[in-house]
């Protein structure tokens, strides 16, 4: 019988329900048996008469069986239903992120959020520690970047002002404490460093490494800022290994994002020493200097035994190294399609559909659920690239713990079910119903939306959503973007 009864996100592969119940004690867990034949995070699940059994090739295996023993625990008690269910991940990528560099989360409070991630098989944490408006991460042998790096003036998103200092760094052993905790679930920890654009808080500590070496403060508000990484300058390049190596030290797991968004060439246009890198390289433009330069950072990290993952603006030279992974979040065109088809992993983080930042009338929990990351524009081979979703919570305007809590679920509980489930699996109208069953587990651990906010009235969503766009500007943040 196929599953059309359980209460389980994300829905597994397939269920076969016979009839009858066991009586099993609520903390007992499933007896491991080891079988090589299943895939490293699948899992066969058994409850017969003879006790409950989760057969798997892998702890992670194991670890996602014991999850989906817990909601069944929830559903059914003590009383399990006899079952066969065969579960494996659509996807080996999926990811969520935290944006900890405009505003900052304890530690306690990451753990809540990795633990919902958790319950629900994301198996990656990516954590943005670096931005314009502060540097989060202590790294050995540059306590200036914390001393200098990680605390601005004043706050001034959108509509809420606050003229008191605010700042957070995470010491080397804190962020080796995530690391712990997320691999015990298993999560791997993607943390960023973001280059060569939102670096107003690197820039800040060494003003030398900024084209004509102008003094940079760091940014009290959102936006896209001029001042970037010189490409140019000998020092760059020297400075940000060092940083990496810091990196390197603290996170373990094999991917670090360099990053590569948002990053206008205002700068570089009219930097000498900018200009003569591209003449010396022998490069077209400016877009192809921000390959080069993303392509020599990932080139030392491969040499320390890293995979690198950047924004998909990096692909506009041309020359973004083929082992570099792309991340798709928004692009007029199809370069991260095309860069797919031709062999490339790709991870889909769809503005419009994974952005959890933004009100529920603008991404409504239908609209996160449906969309499927087999993006336009993409081959048979292309679809076989693709190897997730990453949904990203950014923080300008998520200020404390209950609004990213809100603001992520349940819209990640939808991301996690289409990134691990089948597509031919996917039907809305059964994962709202399940989800009513099965949301209240966040109750003790994260906030999140009441029902009746999920889906608003099209009314609603214009009104949000402009309502929205309307708080996000102020006068201070355009200001500094003409700069």
């Amino acid at each position: 019988m196929l599953n059309t009864t359980l209460n389980i996100i994300p829905k597994p592969f397939h269920v076969r329900m016979p009839g009858g119940f066991l009586t099993y004690p609520l903390q007992a867990p499933a007896v491991k048996k080891h079988d090589p034949s299943l895939p490293r995070e699948g899992y066969l699940l058994s409850v017969s008469g003879d006790g409950v059994t989760a057969a798997c090739s892998s702890d992670a295996g194991y670890f996602y069986a014991s999850q989906t023993l817990r909601q069944l625990r929830r559903q059914f008690g003590t009383a399990l239903p006899f079952l066969t269910l065969l579960d494996k991940p659509r996807f080996p990528y999926r990811a969520f992120m935290i944006d900890c560099a405009r505003h900052f989360f304890s530690v306690s409070e990451l753990k809540r959020m990795i633990d919902a991630a958790a319950m629900f098989k994301f198996n990656i944490f990516h954590w943005h520690l670096t931005n314009d408006q502060g540097w989060r991460a202590d790294l050995p042998g540059l306590p200036e970047l914390r001393e200098k790096g990680s605390v601005r003036t004043h706050s001034n998103f959108g509509r809420v002002y606050d003229p008191t200092s605010y700042g957070g760094c995470y010491s080397a052993d804190e962020m080796r404490e995530i690391v712990s905790y997320c691999r015990e679930r298993f999560i791997e920890v993607v943390p960023e460093f973001d280059l060569p654009g939102h670096v107003s808080a690197l820039l800040h500590v060494y003003p030398e490494l900024a084209c004509g070496q102008r003094p940079v403060e760091l940014k009290a508000t959102g936006g896209i800022f001029k001042d970037i990484l010189c490409a140019g300058n000998s020092d760059t390049l020297p400075v940000l290994f060092k940083i990496f190596d810091g990196f390197c030290d603290i996170f373990d797991g094999p991917y670090i994002h360099i990053g590569g968004d948002e990053v206008p060439k205002n700068r570089w246009r009219d930097c000498p020493d900018c200009q003569a890198k591209i003449a010396s390289l022998g490069l077209k433009n400016e877009e192809e200097l921000q390959g080069w330069l993303m392509n020599q950072v990932a080139g030392y990290l491969r040499e320390k035994g890293k995979i690198s993952v950047a924004w998909n603006e990096s692909l506009r030279g041309g020359n973004l190294d083929g082992d570099i992974i792309s991340q798709m979040w928004m692009e007029k065109g199809t370069l991260s399609a095309d860069r797919a088809n031709t062999g490339h992993a790709l991870i889909v983080s769809d503005f419009y559909h994974h952005y959890m930042d933004y009100p529920y009338g603008m991404t409504p929990l239908k609209k996160v659920y449906l969309f499927d990351p087999l993006i336009d524009g993409l081959t048979p081979v292309g679809a076989e690239n693709v190897i997730g979703i990453d949904t990203p919570i950014w923080t300008e305007h998520v200020r404390d713990f209950e609004r990213m809590g809100y603001q992520c679920y349940p819209r990640f509980i939808a991301v996690a079910e289409r990134v691990w489930s089948t597509e031919g699996s996917r039907d809305y109208k059964d994962f709202r119903s399940r989800l009513k069953k099965v949301i209240p587990a966040l109750d003790s651990l994260v906030p999140y939306a009441s029902e009746r906010e999920w889906d608003p009235n099209p009314v609603q969503r214009v009104s949000q959503t402009v309502s929205f766009f309307a708080r996000s500007g102020n006068a201070e943040m355009m200001r500094n973007m003409k700069e």
